[in-house]
């Protein structure tokens, strides 16, 4: 599939402060498995050098693996383990290596990678006074400032007009560490104000995805995988012309190949599909990165890495489209049933009480069911969680779960498909609603 650079257009500021000319630019994303050895970014940077003369704004993650390393750093530090900060020295030196292995050696370079860490070894090297939400934003966030900054050397190296920018100068967000919501009226005002002027001496900006700060300037994430969030959110407050968010995969799937044998590629999505399979547990995007995009109309590619020749799999505001069955595999799912010790109606008032405690404890539901005398709905199997909710709910509910269990979804099948794909005959649970054909059962 083609892509044709967008016309240059009149662009206005927010605040009307000016009218600049310039060309609606291009929003790229790479994940951490883009970025994870020497070959992958050197592939990057060969990604970009095949389109040159378009403006890119480039939102890249942390280094493969190297978030889930952080969190278990602030794991440790709240267990009490005195070597927290050199578990982050660790991480700090696999960075630097390479940084080397990149052919970087500018010791400005090296030094402002090295320092990328220092204000969390600080934090580590004190005694716990913070909640953990608040810790984990500040040190977890360090491998998106980390890799970009990393990224960008080797691409100044490489020959690219390119410049680094921190992302948390534009998107705000509130204090709800750990899984903050966009602030977007100050957003799209850093958006006006810090990225477009940015564009008026680079080509390329590269920044940061998953992590924002409060309008006090502390820093915050979005929730895991959340860059793919952050490059739509830009693409939105800048009226981007496209979002490309390169993995490292043909593009988006009928299903998991490794345990769907029929999967295939899916060449075009609508909005809305694209919607329902993110909710539904597909892995390849981030569950809120379609909104922004699809009120703005900004078509987005999830395209291969290695091949830039194709255009994966677009996702547009088409409607008319012809599906496979599609297939999303949820395993480690629990089957919770909700009833009144004294057999009565789950009514009104006892929904409300319900979703008010599993919003209060972060639980998803994926499918639920409101009988009589039960509410029965399925989530992930989260031995805490489950935990805290029984606590919650047993003064005045009989709560009951399975657990080892999974969810099968099916778009655009049928109950025949199901049953292949499962290899079960009977369900704990199953719901049809539409093109959308659910089944819990035992794994």
């Amino acid at each position: 599939m083609e892509i044709r650079l967008p016309e240059k257009e009149i662009y206005l500021c927010s605040d009307n402060s000016e009218i600049a000319l310039m060309e609606k630019l291009l929003v790229f994303k790479f994940g951490g498995a883009c970025l994870k050895n020497v070959e992958h970014i050197r592939n990057a940077a060969n990604i970009l050098k095949n389109f040159k003369g378009q403006r890119i704004l480039l939102v890249v993650s942390a280094i493969d693996k190297t978030t889930n390393a952080l969190e278990r750093v602030v794991n440790s530090f709240f267990a009490g383990d005195s070597n927290a900060s050199g578990y982050i020295e660790e991480i700090k030196h696999q960075h630097v290596t390479l940084a080397h292995e990149l052919g970087i050696i500018d010791p400005f370079a090296i030094n402002e990678i090295e320092d990328s860490f220092i204000d969390a070894i600080w934090l580590l090297e004190d005694e716990i006074h913070d909640a953990y939400e608040y810790v984990y934003d500040q040190v977890v966030s360090i491998g998106e400032l980390v890799s970009s900054r990393l990224v960008v050397q080797f691409f100044k190296n490489e020959g690219l007009d390119v410049q680094w920018l921190d992302v948390r100068d534009v998107v705000k967000t509130n204090e709800d560490y750990k899984n903050a919501t966009i602030d977007w009226e100050a957003t799209q005002e850093g958006a006006d104000k810090i990225i477009s002027r940015a564009f008026e001496s680079s080509e390329i900006v590269v920044t940061q995805g998953f992590i924002g700060s409060t309008r006090e300037n502390n820093t915050t994430t979005l929730g895991r995988e959340g860059s793919d969030y952050t490059a739509s959110v830009l693409a939105y407050c800048l009226d981007a012309a496209s979002v490309h968010v390169w993995k490292d995969v043909e593009g988006i799937m009928t299903g998991d190949p490794k345990s769907y044998e029929q999967a295939s590629l899916i060449g075009e999505l609508s909005f809305d599909e694209a919607i329902e399979m993110c909710y539904f547990g597909a892995k390849v995007l981030h569950p809120k990165t379609i909104k922004p995009i699809q009120n703005k109309g900004i078509p987005l590619y999830v395209r291969p890495f290695f091949n830039v020749e194709n255009s994966g799999t677009f996702i547009s505001d088409k409607q008319d489209i012809a599906y496979l069955p599609i297939v999303i595999k949820e395993e480690n799912q629990a089957l919770v049933e909700v009833g009144e010790r004294d057999f009565s109606f789950i009514a009104e008032n006892h929904l409300s009480e319900i979703f008010a405690i599993l919003s209060e404890l972060k639980i998803k539901v994926y499918i639920m069911r409101n009988t009589a005398i039960s509410f029965v709905f399925s989530t992930k199997d989260d031995e805490l969680k489950l935990q805290k909710l029984e606590a919650r709910l047993g003064a005045s509910y009989n709560v009951k779960y399975r657990r080892n269990l999974t969810l099968l979804t099916i778009r655009h099948g049928s109950m025949d498909d199901v049953k292949k794909i499962s290899g079960q005959s009977q369900f704990l649970f199953e719901e049809v609603y539409g093109e959308t054909i659910q089944v819990v059962y035992q794994s």
